[in-house]
């Protein structure tokens, strides 16, 4: 087990106050699905302790989580980082969400949101995407932050954007984070799931084919690496057209053909 690894995931299937056009809660399918595997994979593989995986997830019509346990996970693990470690740098920060999405703008930028749990259509509460790993950044707390979202980026909302106030400071020195950003859809295009080949339960398309990705590569004998799993995400969409993914990173990567940059990929 890796003392210094934590994970935040979230996957949202009810929305009980957002609604589609017949008015009923406008509900996923697969995004629990996929938030448990990935917990699993984490866990079981990569050696994240199951006490530093903040896991949320939304099955029932609850209207949970929201906004405010986003903020309690962030707050939990800053507050044991402080508390716990004299706030020395821990490896690495897993993030993984999945639900409803859309974009809004944010500092004259289109920015990614994932709809939570008590949205609702005249007020759709929301998490700035790539808030948790911004967050995480500022405050210096890992060395490497791994962020993937499984939602929509297909529309352009009139809402405002609502990012996550940060409640703490950092007086670490100020070091390079390590940063990899999947999407499940680049920028307009929606994001699918689909009932698995099992037959027993949907999942997220991004999701299933991560998730085998993670599973598949990580017992190999040379390291896998930032670099070869985006390259491997976007060979996938000669395969499966409807898949249109995204990835950003400060290491190694701008495109699909693209040679490792002078900071070179990291190993996952």
């Amino acid at each position: 087990m890796s003392k210094k690894d934590w994970a935040i995931i979230i996957g949202i299937n009810a929305y009980p106050t957002f609604l589609n056009g017949e008015g009923q809660p406008n509900n996923l399918r697969g995004a629990v699905n996929d938030a448990v595997e990935f917990c699993e994979v984490i866990n079981g593989l990569y050696g994240v302790p199951d006490d530093q995986i903040l896991l949320m997830q939304s099955e029932t019509q609850v209207g949970l989580p929201t906004r405010r346990e986003v903020l309690q996970a962030i707050n939990f693990i800053v507050g044991h980082w402080q508390a716990q470690t004299g706030n020395k740098r821990q490896d690495r920060l897993y993030v993984f969400m999945a639900g409803h999405g859309f974009q809004v703008k944010a500092d004259n930028q289109n920015r990614r949101v994932l709809l939570m749990a008590d949205a609702q259509n005249e007020d759709m509460h929301h998490v700035l995407v790539e808030d948790i790993a911004d967050i995480f950044d500022q405050l210096h707390v890992f060395r490497e932050i791994l962020l993937f979202a499984d939602c929509c980026a297909n529309r352009l909302a009139g809402e405002i954007a609502r990012p996550l106030p940060i409640e703490h400071s950092s007086d670490t020195v100020q070091r390079e984070t390590k940063i990899v950003k999947g999407y499940s859809s680049q920028p307009g295009y929606e994001s699918h799931e689909a009932l698995h080949k099992d037959q027993t339960r949907f999942k997220g398309l991004f999701s299933t084919i991560l998730i085998k990705w993670l599973r598949d590569n990580r017992n190999l004998p040379d390291a896998q690496t930032s670099f070869e799993l985006c390259n491997y995400m976007y060979q996938t969409h000669l395969h499966i057209p409807v898949l249109q993914a995204a990835f950003d990173t400060n290491v190694p990567y701008v495109g699909a053909s693209a040679e490792p940059g002078p900071g070179g990929p990291f190993p996952i």
